[in-house]
């Protein structure tokens, strides 16, 4: 079982590497065009956007639900890591276990975003999402 677990985690890793390289979303009404954004400009966009100068300052203030939808989406990536430093040193927790699930469900902030801001999510959303999910499932140091 456990040798699963690993590869189920090193499985999470490699598409969650590779999912910064592909298209990730585009503009819902962009249908006939295929161009948008690759995975690891959403990532520095989602991480950035909500500090940086009046437009986060206004929609902050304006539509604040669409502003921490934002916010929580940048913290993914930060999360995912840490998270996979907690499976490793407390494996056997039920608050890390918690922890790791609570990181799936900010998953919500990004199709509240998408929604609001009319982004359809591509394929390279989908490998980094399973890719985050996988790794962060498959906790190869636990118990069988």
């Amino acid at each position: 079982m456990k040798p699963l677990r690993w590869l189920a985690l090193l499985a999470g890793l490699a598409l969650f590497a590779v999912s910064f390289n592909m298209v990730a979303v585009k503009e819902a009404s962009n249908k006939g065009n295929t161009a948008g954004l690759l995975g690891y400009k959403c990532a520095t966009l989602s991480l950035s956007a909500p500090w940086g100068g009046t437009d986060s300052q206004k929609m902050r203030q304006q539509t604040p639900a669409l502003w921490f939808s934002l916010l929580i989406s940048g913290w993914i990536n930060p999360a995912f890591l840490l998270g996979l430093v907690v499976m490793f040193a407390a494996p056997q927790q039920r608050w890390a276990l918690i922890f790791r699930c609570l990181i799936a469900l900010m998953f919500i902030a990004c199709w509240v975003f998408f929604f609001k801001v009319h982004l359809v999510a591509l394929q390279g959303f989908y490998a980094w999402m399973a890719g985050i999910l996988l790794a962060l499932l498959s906790n190869p140091r636990a118990r069988a």
